[in-house]
């Protein structure tokens, strides 16, 4: 994937993309045909305190596709690479070797207006997010490399590498957060050492629309091979929705879900409950908002009674 972006650049884009940028792209490419690192909803504060969300990082794969489009919109300059999505709008390095701007990034609104005398799209000017790409993960500090705290887990023997995650998402045409697949690679499931309940958080009965508050324990959390059996069981008979992968059960046999789709009704990133003796109008299990990311459940686990 790295020689056809190469390639890409050389024979369309035709401008020299800044060397940081190059390293953050590829630096998974083994693990996940060269996507960077996805974060779950990461905020980007500027240096005059504006904060901008990280919708989601364009794979090298992506990026020559979101180009053209971009560029038939008339949308963003020619020397201008997208790079990431935030809220709609597109953030691009600007490659203009010549130029002063050369290696900052600016955020380049989606709305605009055709103008008639002109006979093309008219856009307003891009805003400067920061003079570096090296400045722009700095502002995310640790949002966008999806840490998630160590858990002490008795877990299975087998270790995982970034090809078991990498078959995985082209089999079923998804993305792991980053959070997730940090925690995988890691521990590739198991049991908590000790009694661990997730945050409190509401659980909506779906036939009346109330909600009440609720904490669960977790039992474990499933291993890569655990979490294929159950998708093959959705398949035949289905539990829970497209775009959810099964992460954890808790101690009464209730799925937490992770979505892993940005195709989908599922929030992707987001963590949910999924109460297997409730189910929703479609038949499957009723769901309920846990966690924004599966990295924010972890970090708040704890033992019962503290913060449950």
């Amino acid at each position: 994937m790295e020689n056809d972006f190469a390639g890409w650049v050389e024979r369309e884009f035709r401008h020299p993309v800044p060397g940081e940028y190059r390293d953050f792209l590829f630096r998974d490419a083994a693990a996940a045909h060269a996507e960077p690192v996805v974060p779950s909803r990461a905020h980007l504060v500027t240096g005059d305190g504006d904060e901008y969300e990280v919708s989601e990082w364009f794979s090298a794969e992506r990026i020559p596709d979101i180009y053209r489009c971009c560029r038939a919109e008339g949308m963003i300059a020619e020397h201008l690479l997208p790079i990431f999505d935030s809220c709609g709008c597109v953030a691009a390095l600007d490659c203009d070797e010549g130029s002063s701007t050369y290696g900052s990034v600016l955020l380049q609104a989606s709305e605009g207006y055709f103008d008639d005398a002109r006979q093309e799209n008219v856009y307003e000017e891009p805003v400067l997010l920061a003079r570096s790409f090296s400045d722009v993960l700095a502002a995310l500090g640790g949002a966008q490399q999806g840490e998630v705290p160590d858990i002490p887990l008795l877990g299975p023997e087998r270790t995982l590498d970034p090809s078991d995650l990498a078959r995985l998402e082209r089999a079923l045409s998804i993305a792991l957060p980053a959070d997730y697949r940090e925690f995988l690679l890691a521990h590739n499931g198991g049991t908590p050492t000790r009694f661990l309940c997730t945050p409190t958080f509401m659980e909506v009965d779906p036939a009346t629309g109330e909600g009440h508050p609720q904490s669960v324990p977790i039992d474990r959390f499933l291993s890569l091979g655990e979490i294929v059996e159950l998708l093959a069981d959705n398949e035949d008979e289905p539990a829970f929705g497209p775009g959810y992968v099964p992460v954890a059960y808790d101690q009464c046999g209730n799925l937490i879900l992770l979505g892993v789709s940005r195709d989908s009704d599922a929030s992707f990133g987001g963590v949910q409950f999924a109460n297997h003796e409730t189910r929703g109008e479609d038949g499957l299990f009723a769901l309920s908002s846990l966690a924004p990311s599966f990295g924010e459940l972890a970090r708040s686990l704890a033992p019962y009674g503290e913060g449950s």
